[in-house]
């Protein structure tokens, strides 16, 4: 897809976009069905002005907000991704409190590691997030009512005073991960199921110990925010190639406070899935468990 018109856009942003469009093709062949970046409005923000890009053409519009990081908004009724310039993003690093941010395990790449190519894959992730709004905005409501939350509720929040600061939790959730990382280790299908299996256990007893708003912050950091970092990495794979998706995504786990951990839990539970039950993605909705797709995975 090239890009018919500029409007001030820099030629990096114009690469970018024109490098996630082109790999559409090759991520329907397991992906998820209906799901293309190219529906939505990619809005990039130079600091001044967003430059819309939309069916391959530019417009220069007024900001719809001032933003360092990629991000999903609903705009003039429907779900747009903001993301800044290329040379913006940069400047986040020095911006924001990296160590923080790297902390949070939101992020999946450092100052040393950002490329262009690594902007493609935030585009990827902030794009199925639109998606996932646009076709499942009203169900996310109604489970967040269901479950006690309301519109004073931080999620991130409730997981820091209800998860985070019960060693128990922690431990679990530790023992939880460990056992995951080594089922997509392992080359041996039916020491894999055993695996998850155990996993799964542990997932049933530190559900037992939650609150139903730490229940459900879980569950939503894992599948939406899970599914959409897997996205993001998979894009980064075909670009980078498996070395260097390894080294991003891949390596030792460290317990860290706040809704991080679940983007990596997520993705491990989506790439087990690929494995175990590769027809997962046909009827995915983003109010279901990773954990409920598991258990049918290996029979539960």
């Amino acid at each position: 897809v090239a890009l018919t018109g500029t409007y001030g856009l820099e030629k990096v942003d114009r690469e970018i976009y024109d490098t996630a469009i082109e790999l559409e093709e090759q991520m329907q062949e397991n992906g998820f069905a209906g799901f293309a970046p190219s529906d939505f409005k990619i809005r990039f923000f130079n600091g001044e002005t967003d430059y819309v890009v939309a069916d391959g053409e530019v417009t220069k519009e007024e900001a719809a907000f001032s933003t360092f990081v990629g991000t999903t908004s609903k705009i003039d009724g429907e779900y747009q991704v903001v993301l800044p310039t290329y040379d913006n993003f940069s400047d986040m690093f020095s911006l924001l409190d990296t160590a923080q941010s790297a902390s949070s395990g939101e992020m999946s790449f450092g100052e040393a590691t950002y490329s262009t190519n690594a902007h493609v894959a935030t585009l990827w992730h902030e794009s199925f997030h639109a998606w996932q709004m646009t076709n499942w905005e009203d169900e996310i409501k109604a489970t967040f009512t269901a479950a006690g939350l309301s519109e004073s509720d931080n999620m991130t929040d409730v997981i820091l005073n209800e998860v985070d600061s019960k060693d128990e939790l922690v431990v679990l959730f530790s023992e939880e991960m460990e056992l995951l990382m080594k089922a997509y280790e392992t080359e041996d299908l039916e020491e894999k199921k055993q695996l998850v299996l155990e996993a799964l256990a542990v997932a049933e007893e530190r559900e037992s110990q939650l609150s139903d708003k730490a229940a459900y912050s879980e569950n939503y950091f894992e599948i939406v925010e899970g599914s959409a970092r897997y996205v993001e990495a998979e894009v980064y794979r075909l670009l980078e190639g498996d070395e260097a998706w390894r080294d991003t995504y891949f390596g030792t786990f460290d317990y860290t406070n706040g809704a991080g951990k679940y983007y990596e839990m997520g993705m491990y539970k989506c790439l087990l899935l690929d494995e175990l039950m590769p027809e997962w993605k046909d009827n995915f909705c983003v109010t279901d468990s990773l954990d409920d797709y598991l258990g049918s995975a290996v029979g539960v």
